[in-house]
């Protein structure tokens, strides 16, 4: 899974635009700060808005990437947490795009959430 994540940064950075949509951004960005039901209903919501193709994009994308810290954190032993954050802060900025500094930890919680429960994402 690390070979294929480190292709889809070098997609994800030569895109004219993140891959989560611009005219949605700050309802992304409160994905972090919803409990239970009302998180999981606002990213599916957030995802059906985006076209089918991307849509099949970002769900394989956070299954890859909850992959991908998993299989660190076994073969690091420094915990789960600390490698979906790692994850987190490398996507943020290229799936979110954001434009000012304040804006970069809020696109790196939003990517944490999303690695953390990739099914947010996983909308048929």
């Amino acid at each position: 899974p690390h070979a294929a994540a480190t292709l889809l940064v070098f997609h994800l950075r030569d895109r004219p635009e993140g891959l989560l949509s611009k005219k949605t951004f700050t309802r992304w960005l409160a994905i972090p700060n919803m409990q239970g039901g009302a998180q999981e209903e606002e990213a599916h919501a957030l995802v059906k808005q985006l076209s089918k193709e991307t849509r099949g994009l970002v769900s394989a994308l956070f299954s890859l990437l909850r992959g991908v810290a998993e299989e660190h954190s076994t073969y690091y032993k420094d915990g789960l947490a600390t490698r979906i954050t790692a994850l987190s802060q490398l996507f943020g900025p290229l799936l979110l795009r954001p434009t000012q500094d304040k804006e970069h930890p809020m696109a790196c919680r939003t990517i944490q959430a999303l690695i953390s429960n990739p099914h947010l994402v996983s909308v048929p």
